[in-house]
């Protein structure tokens, strides 16, 4: 609002509000206009960022799957001992039989107890302790001048420091390495006895961040390590520092666990021996299967040999066999999954090229809308926000281009033969292998008989048809997802240029630019519609000023003052 005006003292009756609104009119048609204009294109610009966001999950997650080899020549794989092996096949893997022999499995690297913990201390208490310090000493006290008193199995006393190192070690896994340390300190605890203990131990190892997983039970009185990988590769090796640094006291400690290797339910019978400095290893065994004739060895139980994966679970007496066929039901079903994929993203696209405009219905403003009732905003702007891409020409060119993508054949395919001479190249278009494109707006559909008979006759076309690639980028030799991955590429950059990626207007985008543009002039605007409506008021303030002195004037000459 501008200068307010004095009213009334000439009793001219002059309605200067009502005055200024009707000299605002023609400015404030001219600021509507600009908001209209300015509104349809914030709606036009969501609009089209809803577009993008949909065509563009399309392109990075729902086509690539149409691209693999694994979905699109899918294969599948049996077995005629599945207690010993078991097996998948992929795209790359040839319909044929196999012979599996697995002599051994791989083991992992696997140490327990194989006696209960020996313990320094001999006392009653101390038979059922997981207190480190009483499986080290036969004592350990603490003296007045903070110093301790160190006790081992022979009687011996040594004092020392509650800082020095007491026992150091290190773990590895054969590739990983990480270190325990723990002064005397740690291992006589404080007044509350949080004393470090065979499970506080196994816990600071399992941090370590290697593949090894230590763990003490304390109703068996077991302490236990576990390569998590198996195989010759993956290793237990626990090294002990040097002698004054811990290392005797840690090779004391794991000598006292009577750790023996484990392999296949049963211990070897020989407690591993640590000393200081030096490092003790056990490792996995590696596994050793036949296939086809040839000898591997693995190290997981796995094995993946001309696109067929193996996993074994025993061994075998006679020859395991693994057949391996293509299997039509799923690429079946993952065309259908195309189609139907397909048919979702351009019925989307026509629906909004193709949606009716109302030219009639403009945006609101805001005295308009306080003139109606919510339920008919609700209404008014559902038909004004209508047709926002209708005839759009970004919109217009992915359609186009997808149909061009399913219709055209795929150039690099003619007259291609496979291993036998006979030629493959009829099926080599969406058409041949059963997707028809002659419906209404381009949709597709799905012939399965058509597309079951093609895959009897030729097990790669299907593949081919969606997957093939050119190194030149020349679409006419593309199979069809890999066109629509470029159109869709194309398409989302056309529309970044004219509408930007979202609804937001701080992007590079033609419509961005306009939307920036029109709020400037419209701040602008405003600003001078203000200064104007400021000058109306004082215009017609003056106006009132005089018309009070003229009837004062016209009253003492008429003598209506009396």
């Amino acid at each position: 609002m501008g200068v307010n005006g004095i009213y009334g003292l000439s009793g001219s009756g002059l309605d200067i509000e009502s005055m200024v609104k009707v000299g605002m009119l023609n400015k404030q048609s001219q600021y509507d206009r600009m908001y209209k204009k300015e509104t349809k294109q914030m709606w036009e610009k969501q609009a089209y960022s809803e577009i993008y966001s949909t065509l563009n999950t399309f392109n990075s997650s729902t086509l690539s799957k149409f691209k693999m080899q694994s979905n699109m020549n899918a294969m599948t794989a049996s077995s005629n001992n599945t207690s010993a092996v078991t097996a998948t096949a992929n795209g790359e893997a040839a319909s044929m039989a196999h012979s599996v022999e697995v002599s051994s499995l791989s083991s992992n690297a696997y140490l327990i107890s194989a006696d209960e913990v020996t313990r320094a201390n001999t006392s009653d208490d101390a038979k059922a302790s997981s207190d480190l310090k009483d499986v080290l000493f036969k004592s350990l006290v603490k003296n007045s001048d903070g110093t301790y008193t160190v006790t081992d199995a022979d009687d011996n006393e040594t004092t020392v420091s509650g800082s020095d190192t007491a026992l150091k070690f290190s773990l590895s896994d054969g590739n990983t390495v990480g270190t325990i340390s723990y002064t005397y300190a740690d291992l006589y605890g404080t007044d509350d006895n949080d004393a470090k203990t065979m499970n506080d131990m196994a816990y600071d190892m399992r941090q370590l961040g290697t593949n090894v997983k230590a763990y003490y039970d304390s109703t068996n009185d077991v302490f236990s390590l576990y390569n998590g990988g198996s195989g010759s590769e993956n290793k237990i090796s626990l090294t002990m520092a040097d002698a004054d640094q811990g290392g005797a006291n840690a090779a004391k400690l794991f000598n006292n666990l009577h750790l023996q290797q484990s392999a296949n339910g049963s211990l070897d019978g020989a407690d591993q021996t640590y000393t200081a400095g030096v490092e003790t290893s056990v490792a996995g065994d590696s596994g050793k299967v036949k296939i086809d004739g040839r000898e591997y060895s693995m190290n997981n139980n796995k094995l993946t040999v001309g696109g067929v994966t193996y996993t074994f679970l025993d061994t075998t007496e006679k020859a395991a066999n693994i057949t391996v066929s293509q299997d039509t039901e799923t690429i079946v079903e993952n065309v259908k999954s195309f189609v139907e994929e397909y048919n979702k993203i351009l019925d989307g696209l026509n629906d909004k090229y193709y949606e009716k405009k109302y030219s009639d219905y403009q945006p609101l403003t805001k005295s308009q809308e306080d003139a109606m009732t919510e339920k008919q905003i609700e209404k008014w702007n559902e038909k004004a926000q209508s047709g926002m891409l209708n005839h759009s020409s970004q919109l217009r060119k992915i359609i186009d281009n997808m149909r061009d993508a399913i219709a055209n054949p795929i150039a690099s395919i003619e007259g291609k033969l496979d291993a036998n001479g006979n030629l493959i190249g009829q099926y080599n278009s969406a058409y041949s292998i059963g997707i028809d494109t002659s419906t209404d707006q381009g949709r597709l559909r799905l012939d399965e008989d058509k597309l079951r008979a093609a895959l009897t006759k030729d097990p790669n076309c299907v593949y081919n048809i969606f997957g093939s690639m050119d190194d030149n980028d020349d679409p006419s030799n593309m199979g069809i997802a890999n066109r629509l991955s470029d159109i869709m590429h194309n398409g989302l950059k056309d529309i970044e240029k004219h509408a930007g990626k979202s609804s937001a207007t701080d992007d590079d985008s033609a419509l961005g630019q306009s939307i920036r543009n029109w709020l400037t002039k419209m701040s602008d605007f405003k600003t001078m519609m203000d200064a104007f409506e400021s000058q109306l008021y004082k215009k017609y303030d003056a106006l009132e000023v005089a018309l009070s002195r003229m009837g004062m004037q016209l009253g003492f000459i008429t003598g209506g003052s009396n």
